[in-house]
C-alpha cells in the first residue's frame, strides 16, 4: 500500500499576509492545563501514554485565528505530541466508513466559536523511534544532502552529530496495513492511499501532500 505524508495547505490570507494554514486556537483552560502537565513534550507523552487519551478533557472550545472561514483539515494551537489536526465531520465520516481501526486514531470534539459545523481534534498515536529498524532507515545531513548515513542501532544514531535527520523510516510489517502512521520525529502524518483517495472523492480541503524538500520522508516495511 502506498502512503502519503500529509500536512496543512498554506495560503497568504493569514496574519501579515504570510503563508500559513487555517489555525484553531484551543481556548479550553482545562485542556491546555492538561497538555502542559501531561503532554508538553515527547518525554511526557510516552510517560503518560497509558492514560493520556482516557483522562484528556472532552468537549473542548476554540476559535479560528485571523480568518472568517474554515476548512476540513486545520492546524491547532497549542501543539502537542500526537495531535495532528482539527478535522471536520467529513473527515470523521471517512475514517469511520473506511473502517480505520480505532487504535490508529482518537477524536475529541471541539466547538469552534461562530462555526456551526462539527469539528474534532484528531490524534494519531506516535510510533516510538525504538520501533524503527535502524539498519534499514536512511539519515541525511541537514547541511549536505549527499552525506547519507545508516545506523546499526538507535544508540548509534543518538551518538551521531545532531545534524543527521531521518529521511526514510523502516518499520516492522505489523504496521503494513495501517491507514494512519505517525513515526516519532517527522513533520506531518502518513495517510494510506485509500484514505487519500477518499479525501479526493469527498473534496476534503485544507490538507496538502509533502512531495519533496526538507520535511519530506518516506516509509517502508520489513518483510
Amino acid at each position: 500500500m502506498e502512503y502519503y505524508q500529509v500536512y496543512f495547505a498554506m495560503d497568504k490570507e493569514g496574519r501579515g499576509n504570510y503563508e500559513m494554514p487555517h489555525t484553531v486556537e484551543i481556548t479550553s483552560s482545562d485542556f491546555n492545563e492538561y497538555i502542559y502537565t501531561k503532554n508538553r513534550n515527547i518525554i511526557m507523552y510516552f510517560e503518560n501514554l497509558s492514560t493520556l487519551y482516557k483522562k484528556m478533557p472532552d468537549t473542548l472550545t476554540g476559535k479560528i485565528l485571523d480568518r472568517k472561514d474554515f476548512v476540513d483539515f486545520m492546524d491547532c494551537s497549542p501543539a502537542c505530541p500526537s495531535l495532528v489536526a482539527v478535522v471536520s465531520r467529513k473527515v470523521k465520516n471517512i475514517l469511520e466508513y473506511m473502517n480505520v481501526h480505532k487504535s490508529e486514531y482518537i477524536l475529541k470534539e471541539i466547538i469552534i466559536d461562530k462555526v456551526e459545523s462539527d469539528f474534532f481534534l484528531l490524534f494519531v498515536p506516535l510510533i516510538r523511534d525504538t520501533e524503527f529498524i535502524y539498519p534499514m532507515c536512511r539519515f541525511v545531513n541537514l547541511f549536505d544532502k549527499s552525506d547519507i548515513k545508516l545506523f546499526e542501532k538507535r544508540e548509534d544514531y543518538y551518538k551521531a552529530p545532531e545534524e543527521y535527520v531521518v529521511k526514510k523510516i523502516t518499520l516492522s510489517n505489523k504496521y503494513e496495513n495501517f491507514d494512519l502512521l505517525y513515526p516519532q520525529g517527522i513533520c506531518g502524518v502518513f495517510f494510506s492511499e485509500r484514505i487519500i483517495n477518499a479525501f479526493v472523492k469527498e473534496k476534503i480541503s485544507g490538507y496538502d501532500i509533502i512531495r519533496g524538500g526538507f520535511f519530506h520522508n518516506t516509509i517502508d516495511f520489513l518483510g
